[in-house]
């Protein structure tokens, strides 16, 4: 990884952690050059994971289509954009633990449903009749 204030392109990891609840990785780098010390935040790229639609059609995997239908969802809740952020991230490691590089709308649409009901049955509800 290049540094962020040099862009020399060797960098030591000094200190790197996983959170519980999102699928990503935060590391603290330094620069072997100017020992200048910054964070990193690591995420699996879904922007090559196709989702096949009922149709038999495919697209890519959107995480903004997926932040759009949850927040649609949970239009009567009274919720910040970074719960929902969250919820979205929580779905994400879900569909991200396995390595397929396809997933079938119906297997995302189950995915988000049961992580609305455990948080908003109504929400679940609505996001059924999408």
């Amino acid at each position: 990884m290049n540094c962020l204030y040099c862009s020399h392109n060797q960098t030591n990891v000094v200190n790197s952690r996983k959170p519980k609840t999102f699928n990503h990785i935060w590391r603290r780098r330094s620069c072997a050059q100017c020992k200048q010390l910054f964070t990193t935040k690591e995420a699996p790229d879904l922007s090559q994971v196709r989702v096949i639609k009922r149709s038999g059609k495919q697209e890519h995997f959107s995480y903004y289509k997926l932040l759009r239908s949850i927040d649609k969802a949970l239009a009567a809740a009274t919720l910040q954009g970074d719960e929902i952020d969250m919820l979205g991230q929580n779905i994400v490691a879900h569909i991200s633990v396995t390595p397929k590089s396809t997933i079938y709308s119906s297997q995302l649409h189950k995915v988000v449903a049961e992580s609305l009901r455990n948080y908003d049955k109504k929400a679940a509800l609505r996001f059924d009749s999408f």
